[in-house]
C-alpha cells in the first residue's frame, strides 16, 4: 500500500503538520544527524511534534556525501559506513526512533562520482543498521538501484523529480522491502514522496538478515524477537542458523544459538513474543556442574519479558 509522505531540511512549524495531516500525509522526513547534516535545525521535540500530529517520523542520517555544502574529504569504505550507521542508530535513539525504518541519504555525486565505494559505504551502513533492528532505507538515483545488491532487507527512496517512478527490469527487486519515490527538492520546501507501506513495519517473516560478523542469519520469528528485545547487545551475533535439537522432552524443537542467548521455537507457548521462549543456559550449566538439584533444573521455561 502506497503512503504519501513530505520532507524538507528545516522541521516544520505546527500549522505545517495540521496542513499535511489533513491531506492524506502519513509521514514526514526528519533530519536526526550525521556529519553533513542538512537538518541542523531539527530537534528531538521537533520529532515529538510530528508524532503528537499523528505522523510517522522517518528519520534521515546524512552521512559521507559530495556536494556543495558538504565537508571534506569524504571517506568511502565499508568501514566508513559501518561507524556511520552506528552512529545512526544513536541518532535515532535520541530522537526516541526505536526500530522501524532509518534512512540514509547520500546524494547525486556521491554515487557518480565513485560507484563502487558509494555501494561499499551504503553496504556497510546498513548492515550496522539492521543490526540495531531497524529497517535501513537508502536515499539513491535509479542507476544506484540497478548497481546496488545488498545483502539484507533494505528500503529505497529514490530521488526521481519528473513524478514518474519506474523499476522496470530492475535485476535485484527482491532485495529491497519498500520503495520510495522523492518527487521535488526538498530544500525550498515540501517534496512530495511516495512510499510503500512496509517501510513501517519489520521485515515480513520470510525476510533473512544475514551477519557478516559471524556468517550465519535471522529470520521470521526469531528475527522479530531478537530485533523487538535488544539485537546485538542483548543477544549478540547469530552462531548458528536455525537448528533441530532434542527438548526437554527429548522431541526436536527449532532452536538457533547467538553469542549471548539461546532461541527455541515452541508453538503456541508465547504468541505475543512470535512464540520464541529463551533457553535456560545459567540453570543447564549449573545442572551439568551437579550445582542445581533436579528440582530446580525443572522449572518451566520462561519466555522474556515483553
Amino acid at each position: 500500500m502506497a503512503e504519501l509522505g513530505v520532507d524538507r531540511a528545516s522541521p516544520p512549524t505546527s500549522a505545517e503538520l495540521a496542513l499535511v495531516s489533513t491531506n492524506h500525509v502519513a509521514w514526514v522526513g526528519g533530519y536526526v544527524g550525521g556529519v553533513n547534516n542538512g537538518g541542523r535545525a531539527w530537534t528531538p521535540a521537533d520529532a515529538d511534534r510530528v508524532r503528537a500530529a499523528g505522523l510517522h517520523l522517518l528519520p534521515i542520517y546524512v552521512g559521507e556525501n559530495v556536494c556543495d555544502r558538504c565537508k571534506t574529504p569524504v571517506v568511502l569504505t565499508a568501514a566508513q559506513g559501518t561507524a556511520d550507521g552506528n552512529d545512526a542508530v544513536a541518532c535515532a535513539s535520541r530522537y526516541a526512533c526505536r526500530g522501524g525504518p532509518l534512512a540514509l541519504d547520500v546524494e547525486y555525486a556521491t554515487y557518480t562520482g565513485n560507484v563502487a565505494g558509494a555501494l561499499a559505504y551504503a553496504e556497510g551502513w546498513t548492515v550496522a543498521v539492521a543490526a540495531a533492528g531497524y529497517l535501513p532505507v537508502v536515499y539513491a538515483i535509479l542507476q544506484t538501484a540497478h548497481d546496488y545488491q545488498p545483502r539484507i532487507p533494505t528500503g529505497l527512496w529514490i530521488a526521481d523529480w519528473d513524478g514518474v517512478g519506474d523499476l522496470a527490469g530492475l535485476p535485484n527487486a527482491g532485495r529491497f522491502s519498500g520503495v520510495g519515490w522523492q518527487y521535488a527538492d526538498n530544500w525550498h520546501g515540501f517534496d512530495v514522496s511516495h512510499a510503500d507501506g512496509r517501510w513501517w513495519g519489520q521485515p515480513a517473516s520470510d525476510d533473512h538478515i544475514v551477519f557478516p560478523q559471524t556468517g550465519h542469519g535471522i529470520g521470521g520469528g526469531f528475527y522479530q524477537f531478537w530485533a523487538h528485545h535488544g539485537g546485538v547487545p542483548i543477544f549478540g551475533y547469530p552462531l548458528t542458523d536455525e537448528v533441530q535439537e532434542p527438548g526437554a522432552d527429548g522431541k526436536p524443537i527449532t532452536v538457533q544459538w547467538f553469542e549471548r542467548a539461546r532461541f527455541e521455537w515452541h508453538p503456541g507457548a508465547d504468541p505475543a513474543n512470535w512464540d520464541v521462549v529463551l533457553g535456560r543456559l545459567g540453570a543447564e550449566a549449573l545442572v551439568r556442574a551437579g550445582r542445581l538439584g533436579h528440582a530446580g533444573a525443572a522449572l518451566r521455561r520462561r519466555p522474556a519479558p515483553p
